[in-house]
Order: structure tokens, then C-alpha cells, then sequence
């Protein structure tokens, strides 16, 4: 039996299940219902990574299964778990037992190195307790090391033997809830040839041979560990070579389904391993232009809140965002009737909204005519349209189906291409699904047409790698009110997570840099100190959100916005297409830093270099795709002379001779025509 996708297949042959592609391929024995790894092997590398077949099955659940089971069957099917998403391939081995069923499921995309797993429970309840091992500890006896201690086997999401002589183990720890954290991405470390013993909490994790920079990805698919509600110790467990990966994340009393978990392999060391990631996450939502580029435009930055908000207002705003070559028009908080907790108007909620029936009735005292003539006006000038909503945590979302009810209203009514969803939290299993359920349904709802902001700035919400079908990541809210906007420090966040999470899935704000100068003094890393091109340009690679009252700005800053948003919209098609690379050093306020965007196909693409406060006039970046033709390297904008590339050592350089600014090229083969 064989199904196949493009290139994607799935075939059993006896008790021996199988699912790969042209990159990669994992096999499994199928032994009393269970799944037992057998082979995980690169294509590209021609390596098998696993050294032994796991005595283990993986998944597991949370409580032993003593009884045998009844019979299993095997189902295939293409699907799409969302309509924006791109197809894969299905494989489900269901197995019954006398007490209970177990689904466990494979994804795989066509031509992606990647293969996701799931595990699905019905009859059994979940055990929030999870079996975990003992922590062992140093006796100073020195035994003969034990090849084959017992495995952990409950809670289990995958159990692979992997060789650990001369790999690193990298542990990636990322942070949300940006209102209150400025370090957003931690790594650990481990040279795994001696160690006994790793145990580890995350939701990414990289094992890298170092002779060979051949790699292996593992992806939890989660929320972030602080923000699940179902808690395990661990997420990896290491002794040498048994790789045992904790925390199905099913909870109890709910639909007992285990968060995915991906497992990929690459090569090529760094940008392998960049490619092979960002790549996989742009297969849960295709990117069309038509629909996503846009330059995102939210008047909350200035710090007025709802206090302005009124048609009058609004088209103010529109006719000075449409000046600088803004194309959005973002309704924001105070378009509805009932005040939020964050209004100006005293005693908003910032939930049990459906005790006032009206709540989310236009507020007609700011908007007399709806909201219906400033949209029609907008997209007659070419605008997109997108609105703010905060859904009702009351009892884990019990109103959800009311909330998107409203939402594909007055999608219906507006044309709302995106809607951003705040104040969202979620304590429970059926909090988290229910929240879900809301974005799922409005991107369902309305056939992809409609993307979700998640905002990620605080509260208990998906973070990195739950949602990621749903639309975009609305990571930061930075104000200079609060002196608490610096350009470097967004800068690092960006480059600090563009190793990790694909850049064009990511919301990054750009502040009027010219307000509140006086609350900086005799400070030169102050936004005051920086250009609006430059504001800009950090958002680029990105997708850029005008954290500003258009109206508001100063004519030079205006002048320097309009400059480098037409050089960017002439761009930003060609440059999102390309996986992006953090080059230079970490953003710190004194170095040189960027960004590498390299289109793989066409063996071209972009550079957007920095220099902040450093006396050296040129920068030096090693590149992560080395660049082996001739090419010329076009400046679109800011202030770069000399351009060159050494291919000797696979560095490009530039010079910049005034501290804060940058310059941005695009480099070509020599012999390619200057179109577009």
C-alpha cells in the first residue's frame, strides 16, 4: 500500500510503516499498536542518524497501557489543516485496545526535510503527573558508563538513539511577552561527548555533528514552556544516546490530542539550518503578496490610546499615510461602543464583554456614519483594511463562537483583510483550544482572505510555533513616552530571532523617533539621533508597522519615510521571497549588524547593513550563502560606498561614514538584466 504527494509518500509493508520525500525519510515497526523508530535517514547527506531502533514506543501517553491491542489499521489521505496552509500528506495508524483508542498521525510536506508526529488518546484520562525519571547525580565512583539505561517511556513524544561524540546539542530558549522582557532568545550550549546527562525545557532544539555540519531540527510545536498549561519538568532528556523528548501537552479533561512535534534534517551548518527552519514554517501559510504586503499603520504608538478616535480623525490620518506611501488602515481600540480597560474612558473591561450586549456595536458618537464610508474611501485609494478585537476570556472563552461571529461580520461588512486579537490569555487546556478555535475560524471562515495579528506582547498566549497558519506575530509595543523605544534594541530582537523564526511572520515597529527627544538627554543611542529611513530599515527585512500618528510627523521625518517606503515597496516582493540570515555582529548600539536575504533559486538577492555608534567607517560581514559568480551590488538606499565581495573569504564589505545609518543593496549576477 502506497499514497503519495508530488514527491511526499507514505507505504507499509508488513508491520513496517514508511514516510519520507526527496529529502528525508523516517521508518517505523508497528509492534502490539505502537510505533517504534527504526530509521530516520538525510537524503541530501546520505546519512542514517539513528544508530539503534528504539526499544521504546514514541508517541506514548501519560499512563502506562498494560492491555494489548484489539487490531490497528492504517489510513492515508492529502488534507490541509487550514485552507492557507500548503497540502501534505496524512498517515494515521489507529489502534484499538480493549480500554481505549490511540491515533497516532505523520505529516509530511512535499520537498521539505521535515516529518511531524502527533498522538490523539480516547478512553484513557490523562495524568497530569507525569512518570519522569530520577535526576542522577555525580557519586565520584567511576563506573563503566551504562550503554543501555532505561528509557523514560511515558509522556513521550519522540525516543531516538542518536550519535553525541563530537555534537553540540543547542537548547533554544525563547521568550514572549515582550511588555516586559528585551532578551527574547537564550541559548544553552552543550558539547554533548562526555556529558551524562542533559535535561533541558524548550521548544527547539539542534543537534549538529561538527566535522561534518550535518544536523538534526526538533520543533515542538507549543506554546512557549511557561505558558502551557500542562506542565512537564522536561522537554529533552538526554543520556548519551537515548534522545527522549517529554510533554505530549494533552491535559486531562479535554479533547486529548498531543501538541505536533517535528523533527527535520540539514546540512551545511548555520544557514543550513536556518534555510531548513524558516522554510518549514512557510509551508503553514503561502505567502501572496497581493494580500500580506502591507505596511502596517497603528496610531497607538503615540501614546493617545482611543482619545482621538473619530471619523474626523481617521480621515486625517488616512491622507497623510497615504503622503509617505502607507497602504493599511487600522481600526484600533475605540471603534466599538463598550470601553476597554486600556481606554481613555473610564471603566473599560478587559473581559466578560458580552455582559453588555452592544459591546461591539460601533461606537456612533466617534464614527456617526459606521465605519462604512472611511473603508469604502480607503480602499478607493488602494488601502487595506484591518481592525482590533480583544475575545472574551470569561470561562475559557465559552463566548468564542459570539466572537467570531462579530468578527466575520464585520469582515463581511469592511473588507478586513487582517484582524489583530488582544488581551488574549489562556490558563487551560480548553482556554488554549477555544482561542484557537476563534483564529482557525476566521481564517476558515472567510477562505484564508483574512490573516490574524497575534500579539505576543504579554499575557499567556501561543508564542513562537503554535498558531502558525493563523497570520502574523505583533511582537512588540515600544514607546519613547515611557523611554522605552531604542532603535538598536528592536533591531536585536529582530536579528536575534530571524535565526529562528522567519522574519516575514513578524510585525516590527517603527516609532516616530522625533517625539519626547527631551526625555533622552545627552543620550546618543535616543531614536531622536536616527533618521527615519534608518527607523525604517530595521523593519524591512520584516514586515514593517508604522507605530505612529501620520499626521503627526515633522516634514523632514515625513520626507525621509516617503524616500525609503518607495525604495522598500519596489523591493519588498523580491526580498520576502528570500530566506533572511543575520550577518554582522549582535545589535548593541556600537556595532556594525544586518541582514543577508538570499534567494536560492536565482542565486541573488539583498543585504541591509547598520552601523550604529562605532568609530570604523567600514563593515566586514561574513555571508551565509557565498557568492561565487560576479555580481555588482546596487545601493537602494541610505548611505553605502564601496561595496565589494571577497570570494577568497566569502565576506562582503562596505563603507558608512557617519555613525547611525545604513545602507541597503541588492546584489545581481553580473550577466542578469536590470529587470525586475
Amino acid at each position: 500500500m502506497e499514497r503519495t504527494l508530488k514527491d511526499a509518500y507514505v507505504r507499509i509493508a508488513g508491520n513496517v510503516l514508511v514516510a519520507g520525500n526527496s529529502r528525508m525519510e523516517r521508518s517505523w515497526r508497528i509492534e502490539n499498536g505502537f510505533l517504534y523508530n527504526v530509521s530516520l535517514f538525510d537524503k541530501t547527506t546520505a546519512m542514517e542518524w539513528l544508530i539503534a531502533p528504539s526499544e521504546v514506543p514514541s508517541p506514548y501517553p501519560e499512563i502506562q497501557i498494560t492491555d494489548d491491542t484489539q487490531n490497528w489499521r492504517l489510513e492515508t489521505a492529502v488534507e490541509q489543516s487550514v485552507c492557507i496552509e500548503e497540502p501534505y500528506l496524512s498517515a494515521r495508524v489507529i489502534s484499538l485496545f480493549k480500554t481505549g483508542e490511540l491515533t497516532f498521525q505523520i505529516k509530511i510536506y512535499p520537498q521539505t526535510p521535515a516529518i511531524s508526529t502527533f498522538l490523539s488518546v480516547k478512553g484513557w484520562p490523562g495524568n497530569p503527573d507525569c512518570d519522569l525519571s530520577r535526576t542522577q547525580t555525580a557519586t565520584g565512583l567511576e563506573n563503566v558508563p551504562d550503554q543501555k539505561q532505561k528509557a523514560a517511556v511515558n509522556d513521550l513524544q519522540e525516543l531516538f538513539h542518536l550519535p553525541y561524540v563530537h555534537h553540540y546539542l543547542t537548547v533554544v530558549s525563547l521568550m514572549d511577552g515582550s511588555d516586559s522582557q528585551d532578551n527574547l532568545v537564550h541559548e544553552e550550549k552543550h558539547l554533548l561527548t562526555n556529558f551524562p546527562e542533559v535535561k533541558a525545557r524548550g521548544n527547539l532544539f539542534r543537534l549538529e555533528n561538527r566535522l561534518t555540519g550535518a544536523g538534526l531540527i526538533f520543533l515542538k510545536e507549543a506554546p512557549l514552556p511557561h505558558a502551557r498549561p500542562v506542565k512537564t519538568e522536561y522537554d529533552l532528556l538526554i543520556r548519551r544516546d537515548q534522545f527522549c523528548f517529554h510533554g505530549l501537552g494533552a491535559g486531562s479533561e479535554h479533547e486529548r490530542r498531543s501538541y505536533p512535534f517535528t523533527t527535520s534534517v540539514y546540512s551545511s551548518g548555520n544557514p543550513g539550518f536556518i534555510e531548513t527552519l524558516h522554510a518549514y514554517q512557510r509551508r503553514f501559510r503561502r505567502y501572496r503578496p497581493e494580500k500580506d504586503e502591507v505596511i502596517w499603520h497603528s496610531i497607538w504608538g503615540d501614546r493617545h490610546k482611543d482619545g482621538r478616535v473619530c471619523e474626523e480623525f481617521y480621515l486625517k490620518e488616512m491622507k497623510a499615510a497615504e503622503a509617505i506611501g502607507i497602504d493599511f488602515l487600522y481600526f484600533i481600540d475605540g471603534w466599538q461602543k463598550g470601553p476597554s480597560a486600556n481606554s481613555v474612558i473610564p471603566g473599560g473591561v478587559w473581559e466578560n464583554q458580552w455582559a453588555q450586549d452592544d459591546y461591539w456595536e460601533y461606537n456612533l458618537k466617534r464614527f456617526p456614519n459606521g465605519l462604512k464610508k472611511l473603508t469604502d474611501m480607503a480602499r478607493a485609494t488602494g488601502f487595506k483594511i484591518g481592525m482590533w478585537y480583544n475575545p472574551d476570556k470569561t470561562n475559557d472563552y465559552a463566548n468564542w463562537q459570539r466572537d467570531v461571529e462579530v468578527i466575520l461580520k464585520r469582515v463581511k461588512d469592511l473588507g478586513l483583510g487582517n484582524v489583530k486579537l488582544d488581551g488574549v490569555a489562556f490558563y487551560t487546556k480548553k482556554g488554549e483550544d477555544n482561542l484557537l478555535r476563534i483564529m482557525h475560524a476566521v481564517v476558515q471562515g472567510t477562505a484564508g482572505e483574512t490573516a490574524i495579528e497575534i500579539d505576543i506582547t504579554a499575557g499567556v498566549r501561543t508564542g513562537y510555533y503554535q498558531a502558525m497558519s493563523y497570520g502574523f506575530l505583533f511582537l512588540e509595543n515600544r514607546y519613547t513616552d515611557w523611554r522605552k523605544y531604542y532603535p538598536y534594541t528592536t533591531l536585536r530582537n529582530l536579528w536575534q530571532l530571524a535565526k529562528y523564526v522567519d522574519p516575514r511572520r513578524l510585525r516590527i515597529e517603527v516609532l516616530n523617533g522625533q517625539r519626547n527627544a527631551q526625555l533622552y538627554p545627552n543620550d546618543p543611542l535616543a531614536p531622536c539621533h536616527y533618521r527615519a529611513d534608518y527607523l525604517f530599515a530595521v523593519a524591512m527585512t520584516a514586515n514593517p508597522m508604522a507605530w505612529f500618528e501620520a499626521s503627526g510627523l515633522e516634514q523632514s521625518f515625513a520626507a525621509d519615510l516617503r524616500g525609503i517606503i518607495t525604495v522598500y515597496k519596489s523591493a519588498r516582493n523580491s526580498l520576502h521571497r528570500c530566506i533572511i540570515y543575520p550577518i554582522g555582529g549582535e545589535p548593541d548600539g556600537f556595532s556594525w549588524s544586518g541582514f543577508q536575504a538570499h534567494d536560492s533559486e536565482s542565486g541573488e538577492g539583498f543585504i541591509i547593513v547598520f552601523r550604529d555608534n562605532t568609530p570604523d567607517d567600514r563593515g566586514t560581514f561574513a555571508v551565509n550563502h557565498p557568492l561565487f559568480s560576479d555580481y555588482n551590488f546596487e545601493l537602494l538606499a541610505g548611505d553605502g560606498k564601496n561595496a565589494g565581495y571577497d570570494r577568497q573569504n566569502g565576506r562582503f564589505s562596505c563603507e558608512i561614514h557617519d555613525p547611525r545609518r545604513f545602507a541597503f543593496y541588492r546584489y545581481r549576477k553580473k550577466f542578469t538584466s536590470d529587470a525586475d
